[in-house]
């Protein structure tokens, strides 16, 4: 059933959908070199958006981030369950 344009996607679309975003993730951290710690620009090419929103993301606590020698850095597990909470909380349509 369309919606407004839209086509209503069933629970099997949206964890298709989730598993292909966590696929694409996987392989932007892969290109990262293997780093267990990224900068706060590192985290925006990741994610696909601007390095003042990442570092909003660290402001608002909602993102672990530590200075390591006058750079704000992120652990990448981190920033695995940073997206993972972000997939979920789309994916629910919240």
């Amino acid at each position: 059933m369309a919606v407004r344009g839209r086509i209503k996607q069933t629970a099997a679309d949206t964890q298709n959908n989730d598993e292909r975003d966590a696929e694409i993730f996987v392989t932007k951290i892969q290109k990262m070199k293997g780093k267990l710690f990224l900068s706060l620009v590192e985290v925006g090419e990741v994610l696909g958006v601007r390095y003042r929103i990442v570092q909003r993301y660290v402001k608002l606590g909602e993102l672990p981030a530590a200075k390591i020698g006058g750079t704000w850095r992120v652990y990448a597990d981190d920033l695995f369950k940073f997206f993972r909470q972000v997939c979920r909380y789309n994916g629910d349509g919240k």
